[in-house]
């Protein structure tokens, strides 16, 4: 985990405390929450493709740990990609990946320890405050910051390395 922390930290240098956890609940949980209904999700893909500003110099996939990846929707390279397999990648990833309390929980005590070596721009205060509020509305998934949004563009979704044919 410190080495996609530090990949992070250095390509999303003004990454927020929420950016960071959101990092780690889908290394650890994946999507699961997002693709219970495949027609739905189909859906929002293709809404999505439809809509989004292709960025050149962002990578078609980016390693998030635990054998997880992002697709990038927003890669020049993304063109090459067939929905149909990037939504079985995602089905196959949810049947997969279900992650546990305890894993997620040491992840966050390596991003906390990470934090320590002022790696990213937000401060160990600053994402204890978070973490103590995140905690008491029951760890669940987030979406990244306003500030992440407007720099990074963010728009992918994540799948088990294996299931990357590209």
């Amino acid at each position: 985990m410190e080495n996609i922390l530090r990949f992070h930290a250095q390509k999303y240098p003004v990454m927020q405390p929420v950016d960071a956890v959101k990092l780690i609940y889908q290394s650890e949980f994946g999507i699961g929450h997002l693709i219970e209904n495949t027609a739905w999700f189909e859906k929002k893909l293709q809404d999505e493709i439809s809509t989004v500003e292709i960025h050149p110099g962002i990578p078609l996939t980016e390693p998030i740990g635990s054998g997880m990846i992002r697709v990038m929707l927003n890669s020049p390279d993304f063109s090459a990609v067939n929905t149909n397999d990037l939504v079985s990648a995602c089905r196959q990833t949810a049947d997969m990946v279900h992650g546990s309390a305890e894993h997620f929980q040491k992840k966050l005590n390596e991003l906390r320890a990470f934090c320590r070596e002022d790696r990213f721009c937000f401060t160990v205060g600053e994402l204890d405050t978070f973490l103590e509020v995140y905690k008491q509305n029951g760890y669940g998934p987030v979406s990244h910051s306003d500030l992440y949004r407007q720099l990074y563009f963010p728009a992918y979704r994540v799948i088990k390395d294996i299931f990357w044919i590209y």
